[in-house]
């Protein structure tokens, strides 16, 4: 269920998302015919519009390597109701034994998207793809999309005309991007970006797991979103946590999390 709200307990995220949109003149007065503005916040179950998949047939779990704070609601300023605490061998990054005992059932989720802050121009014809394809709602030169997530590579996830859309990563340039003339370029992000955002390479989360006793890195670049998870330890033990922040750069972001069950936080085609 989607549903575009604001939420009391957003007052302080509303307020500094209102501050930004006037620095980026964000106003009706000065919106171009073809830059229809979106909602402040979107409210949503469906995490998927803020570029994470969820498999809900599989019984999305977690195992955590740091000890993470429950919330009544998904929200920094609710009620604290308990707190679940790391197991030892997974606190250990250098352990690669992983065992299904430590998995945190992930009983559900929730996603504040502020698509305001992702304001991006299509300055040129975008490409298709192997993957993308041209389509009715493929925007076109002169209009404005707006971003909530941007994988380095692979897709991107946009508001445009009232509607979710993924586009392609490629050719979206962002202030951490440098560019030769000849690289393609289709549209120039002019939104929300922490210095945190670029400030040193990978421009992303970087993050040990072992799977199969298999070393893997995964990466995430910060998103246009709040995604909240709700963990359920025992029936005593359960509550909201936060996944992603959307004013903290990357560095900043949450980092409790060391292995997903089906839960993938990049996008699929």
């Amino acid at each position: 269920m989607m549903k575009k709200k604001g939420c009391d307990y957003m007052f302080k995220k509303l307020v500094m998302l209102l501050c930004f949109g006037i620095l980026l003149s964000f106003n009706v007065a000065n919106a171009q015919t073809n830059d229809e503005l979106p909602p402040l916040v979107i409210e949503t179950d469906d995490v998927k519009y803020a570029g994470i998949n969820i498999d809900w047939t599989k019984s999305p779990s977690v195992i955590i390597k740091k000890d993470v704070i429950l919330y009544k609601e998904p929200s920094l300023n609710s009620a604290v109701v308990g707190k679940i605490l790391a197991d030892e061998k997974a606190k250990d990054m250098a352990n690669p034994y992983l065992s299904s005992d430590m998995l945190i059932p992930v009983v559900k989720a929730k996603a504040y998207i502020y698509p305001r802050m992702g304001k991006t121009e299509i300055i040129s014809p975008i490409k298709e793809t192997y993957e993308y394809k041209i389509k009715e709602n493929t925007p076109k030169t002169g209009d404005f999309i707006y971003i909530i997530y941007k994988e380095p590579t692979g897709a991107a996830i946009a508001w445009y005309n009232n509607e979710f859309i993924k586009l392609p990563s490629k050719g979206v340039k962002t202030p951490d991007m440098d560019n030769n003339f000849n690289d393609y370029i289709y549209a120039v992000y002019e939104g929300y970006f922490s210095k945190y955002d670029y400030d040193g390479n990978p421009r992303a989360i970087v993050d040990m797991v072992y799977v199969d006793r298999k070393y893997y890195v995964i990466n995430y670049p910060r998103r246009n979103a709040d995604v909240w998870l709700y963990l359920k330890k025992t029936d005593e033990l359960q509550g909201w946590v936060q996944l992603t922040n959307a004013y903290s750069g990357f560095k900043q972001q949450p980092d409790w999390w060391r292995y997903f069950n089906a839960v993938d936080l990049g996008i699929s085609w």
